[in-house]
């Protein structure tokens, strides 16, 4: 929603600075208009960063889920999971 907004006010902007340059007005709408661009670039900042909080968090919980049923299946021995070192080449064992 806010990027084609916003590209549609830069586009009228465009049309309307090819022939308003003059108007007084004009430079309020460009200086209005910079504080806008500043505001969204702000709001997809916070958004991006929320999405990657979100995904990291669905991760996290899909890992617990998947751990939980491998423990209950048997397939697993307790405390395996305290054994490993994370980083460390497992290859080993």
């Amino acid at each position: 929603y806010y990027l084609p907004t916003l590209v549609s006010i830069l586009k009228n902007y465009v049309r309307l600075s090819d022939t308003n340059k003059m108007d007084p007005d004009f430079n309020e709408v460009e200086s209005q208009l910079m504080k806008t661009i500043y505001l969204v670039n702000q709001a997809l900042e916070t958004m991006s960063a929320t999405l990657c909080d979100d995904e990291i968090l669905d991760l996290s919980s899909d890992m617990s889920v998947l751990e939980t049923m491998l423990k209950k299946d048997g397939l697993v021995r307790e405390g395996t999971i305290d054994e490993l070192k994370v980083g460390e080449n497992n290859a080993e064992r």
